[in-house]
């Protein structure tokens, strides 16, 4: 992203996120890679529809707040997760993830 300027979004009337970008006379953009990492070498990948949000006709915001204050608990939207499916197993005290089984 990169090549997109930075907006800040209280500019645009965004409070609580701070990841915006102004497109400008673009029509489209490639919307990068973007995984949450957790421990035991786990990556959970998130699907596009789950990274970018269009604010304004030329802005697109990214809907990805920081952890907050210390190591507290952090909190996955459901922009994020809206097709995530996550299994518990019980016997081996594992979770996991994966998109596409319920449709």
């Amino acid at each position: 992203m990169s090549k997109y300027k930075l907006v800040n979004p209280k500019d645009v009337g965004i409070d609580g996120i701070d990841t915006c970008h102004y497109l400008g006379h673009r029509k489209s953009f490639k919307i990068p890679k973007v995984s949450f990492l957790l421990s035991g070498g786990v990556a959970v990948d998130i699907p596009t529809h789950g990274i970018a949000c269009p604010v304004l006709s030329k802005v697109v915001c990214f809907p990805i707040l920081g952890e907050g204050v210390g190591d507290g608990p952090m909190i996955w939207g459901n922009v994020q997760h809206r097709t995530l499916e996550v299994v518990y197993d019980v016997g081996k005290r594992r979770i996991g993830f994966g998109y596409g089984a319920c449709k």
